[in-house]
């Protein structure tokens, strides 16, 4: 099973929850709360996750995740760059993710109901 771990109360991550509901061909994407990992990972962990045959985090695993979802396999070349560089990417978005929600808050944003559906919980 493909599974999404991302932030449900933060505003770019529901919307990149959305996205990869939308363009999920197969149906194989599911989701859940990052805080189901906080009983197996380090208590500072509070990034996006994908499981399918890894665990990826940060930048690997939007580009995992949105390769399966959308088959476009050719989207894992960008992995050809630096793992520090993607990273730091993957970095900036999030500490930067309010100014580029447009001022919107998180906490406040509701989890899309097509991705509430595929959400899965221990």
């Amino acid at each position: 099973m493909n599974i999404l771990y991302f932030d449900d109360k933060c505003i770019v991550c529901n919307g990149f929850a959305k996205f990869v509901e939308r363009v999920d061909r197969t149906g194989t994407v599911r989701f859940a709360s990052v805080d189901e990992l906080k009983k197996v990972m380090p208590e500072s962990f509070d990034t996006i996750a994908y499981y399918s045959d890894d665990l990826y985090i940060h930048a690997d695993a939007v580009i995992e995740v949105v390769a399966d979802a959308t088959g476009a396999a050719p989207l894992r070349l960008s992995k050809i760059m630096p793992t520090c560089m993607r990273t730091a990417i993957y970095k900036f978005v999030a500490r930067n993710r309010h100014r580029l929600a447009g001022g919107r808050t998180c906490g406040t944003e509701q989890i899309d109901s097509e991705v509430k559906k595929k959400m899965i919980s221990s």
